[in-house]
């Protein structure tokens, strides 16, 4: 490297060269990578896989003024964020070279301390980060408690039998139970007058338990009866005064202990002191907590704050009383696990973990943290103390392989693997199936937990809390070596299975991996009908054909439909208005029910018109004409105009464009058709079809009268009319070299 004019380094072309040659390779292969925070092992793992770092600009950082995602807990169940971020040293100036040449470049890994860090909803599909939107459903102690109570419809299984019993103050019913739910019932441990009133209190709180009093009315004793009880038992308790109980007495309370014990998984674990310790619900490395053992006292300290109470920030849950000691110390475990896909849910659990101890010995008769809370953000700031057993360590940690060396010295060699291991792991995957439809899923990404852990005096594990962004700052020996190790194995799960399936993940050992379940991709609103089009119907079976009849080739085809309604026109005046019939139907002659008829009721042909063997029509007249007066209508032709189908075109409607109209006379008669129908006996003259119309042959006679309007019109001669066309309404024009068709003469 050779020195500039300003001072700033500068490379040398062939090294200029070499780091263009490298992030050109990076593009290519999509090997682009951002960190934020202290995550030294991340970085030199990824750098000697070939990966280029682009520096986390502060424009990435969620700052004051960004909007975080729905459902992040605002980093207080992140423990990352108490070390502070590393500077990589890059005296050279090559790594930050190779940032600034992929400044418009997208990264391809992104892993960060913080949640909200990075907006998962403007990532691409390529792109892997190590969180989930929306985890805070079980990351915050507020909601794991209230998620762990729909566990009964995800498994089948008890929180009770891996998670103290928890209650969010904030909710009204929550803080009601948790203050029934305090209540002491030793009856050994009370004054001999109030021995009886616990028996009778356990007695209710049992038959709760197996659900015999549905159907009866709680009894709530009186809140003086209640104070004298919870004095006696303070007195007992903590001030060391000796119960007043005959045998019978006490014997009845072990009977009642036993039959709570096979209700009650937690009743081994509480001890006697009622001790609850009291969290605020989204913060991390025990800041805030605080152990109490009068109810008033957890009362006074959540109503100081009533904006905490009213958000859900405070919760409560019963102290493990009975847990297990390592030479009189108390300790917890730190239990990593990796969650890489959310549908199907697929959780790795990390072989190693590590204990924490405190820095003092363990005792009930003081609720100081630095007793009963193992996190090493506050044990740091204490001293061991003195007279501590020697085989403790100085740095307050173990490891996993230590713990079981110290198990088998106790003779417990199987409580590890037959035990604690299989109840942790049962615990953690409970936990995720109750949150697994509030965590946002995305392909793609990955989140590595810290769950931490207290052991009763039976071994049998029982959950805490879970922490996102678990640290991984070498605070010891222990914590230096596994820390890294985790991570090391974390980029072989999540980076190399993608190409090798078969590859090495480390001390990760799946543990659950679901079944895919089916999500339907979430379009909106969508108001659109789907179908499918009607086809053309097929035709009609051909109906048998009558005797007699003629073939189907010889019949005159049905004539088309009219569609369209007729316009309206002005009637004559003192005609009979005719009955409003829009389509016409074609009816056979053989469908008409026409009657029987005498010879004397035939009609009568008025005096000098032609007969219907001269093939000739007389002219159309008028109802006004003379010569129709007197004349008859046969009630066949009576019940042939009354037809409903037939359309009464000569009463002032034209006829359809294409039909003739009613007896209206033709220039050129056809030749006669064969009869395809019988005759009626008794019928008047045959009619002839002609379209839609019925002609009869003959006219009427000279003398004949007009129908009367009682008895409907006639339409065997109706009055001419011109043939117009709808008003408003234009032809359309015919192609060229088409004759034109003459109008309709008057």
């Amino acid at each position: 490297m050779e020195g500039g004019g300003g001072g700033r380094p500068s490379l040398n072309p062939e090294r200029l060269k070499r780091v263009r040659l490298r992030v050109e390779r990076a593009i290519e292969q999509k090997k682009i990578f951002m960190l934020q925070g202290p995550y030294p092992v991340i970085r030199s793992l990824l750098r000697a896989r070939g990966w280029v770092e682009k520096k986390f600009s502060l424009a990435c950082e969620a700052g004051p003024g960004r909007q975080r995602l729905p459902g992040a807990a605002a980093w207080e169940d992140e423990e990352g964020e108490e070390e502070e971020e590393e500077r990589d040293e890059d005296l050279s100036g090559t790594y930050s070279l190779m940032s600034h040449l992929l400044r418009n470049q997208p990264p391809y890994f992104i892993w960060t301390s913080r949640r909200d860090a990075v907006d998962c909803r403007r990532l691409r599909k390529d792109q892997v980060v190590n969180h989930y939107a929306k985890a805070g459903s079980f990351t915050t102690k507020a909601g794991l408690c209230l998620n762990l109570r729909n566990l009964h419809w995800f498994d089948q299984a008890d929180a009770d039998t891996f998670f103290p019993r928890c209650y969010r103050l904030g909710a009204a019913d929550e803080k009601q139970a948790f203050i029934a739910g305090a209540e002491p019932g030793r009856a050994p441990l009370l004054p001999g007058r109030l021995v009886e009133e616990a028996l009778r209190a356990c007695g209710e709180h049992l038959s709760s338990l197996r659900h015999q009093d549905i159907d009866k009315e709680p009894v709530s004793a009186p809140r003086a009866a209640w104070d004298r009880f919870l004095q006696g038992y303070y007195r007992v308790v903590h001030e060391g005064a000796v119960p007043e109980a005959s045998g019978v007495l006490l014997e009845r309370s072990r009977a009642v202990l036993r039959h709570l014990a096979a209700l009650l998984p937690q009743l081994d674990m509480e001890g006697d002191h009622d001790v609850w310790i009291v969290k605020p619900g989204a913060k991390s490395r025990g800041r805030g907590i605080v152990c109490l053992a009068r109810l008033e006292e957890v009362l006074r300290l959540v109503d100081r704050n009533p904006l905490l109470v009213k958000d859900g920030k405070w919760v409560v849950q019963k102290y493990i009383e009975r847990p297990l000691l390592i030479f009189g110390t108390k300790f917890d475990v730190r239990q990593w696990f990796l969650v890489t896909d959310w549908n199907p849910l697929t959780v790795w659990f990390y072989r190693d973990s590590y204990l924490r101890f405190s820095t003092q010995p363990f005792s009930l008769q003081s609720l100081d943290t630095a007793i009963h809370l193992c996190n090493n953000s506050i044990q740091k700031h204490y001293e061991n103390a003195r007279g501590r057993h020697p085989q403790l360590p100085a740095d307050n940690m173990w490891s996993s392989q230590q713990f079981q060396a110290y198990l088998e010295q106790q003779g417990q060699a199987r409580a590890w693997p037959d035990v604690m291991v299989p109840g942790m792991k049962a615990a953690i995957v409970h936990a995720v199936q109750a949150s697994q439809d509030l965590v946002q899923s995305r392909k793609g990404s990955f989140e590595l937990y810290g769950a931490d852990f207290v052991f009763g005096e039976d071994f049998q594990p029982w959950l805490l809390e879970i922490n996102a962004s678990p640290t991984m700052a070498a605070s010891t020996a222990v914590t230096s070596r596994l820390c890294a190790g985790v991570q090391r194995d974390t980029l072989r799960v999540v980076i190399d299975r993608k190409a090798d399936r078969n590859c090495p993940t480390g001390a990760f050992e799946l543990i659950y991996k679901q079944a895919a379940v089916p999500v339907p991709h979430y379009v909106g609103m969508k108001l659109l009908v789907e179908g499918s089009t009607l086809g053309k119907p097929p035709p009609p079976p051909a109906s048998p054909r009558p005797p007699g009849s003629a073939p189907h080739s010889q019949r005159l085809p049905p004539p088309p439909v009219p569609s369209v309604r007729m316009p309206r026109r002005r009637r004559t005046a003192g005609l009979p208005r005719p009955p409003e019939v829009a389509m016409a139907t074609w009816t056979p002659a053989s469908r008409l029910a026409l009657p029987h008829e005498p010879a004397h009721e035939r009609q009568r042909v008025p005096p000098g018109a032609a007969s219907s063997s001269e093939g000739t029509s007389p002219p159309p007249q008028r109802f006004g004409d003379p010569a129709w007066r007197g004349g008859t209508v046969s009630p066949a032709s009576r019940a042939v105009s009354r037809l409903p189908s037939l359309p009464l075109c000569s009463l002032g409607r034209p006829a359809p464009r294409g039909l003739p109209r009613l007896g209206r006379p033709q220039a050129k008669p056809r030749a006669s058709l064969p009869q395809p129908f019988p005759r009626l006996p008794g019928a008047p003259e045959p009619l002839h079809a002609r379209g839609t119309a019925l002609f009869p042959s003959g006219p009427p006679s000279a003398g004949a009268a007009p129908p009367s309007p009682a008895s409907g019109p006639d339409l065997r001669h109706p009055s001419p009319r011109p043939c117009r066309r709808p008003s408003g309404k234009r032809r359309a024009a015919a192609p060229r070299g088409t004759p034109r068709r003459k109008s309709c003469a008057a």
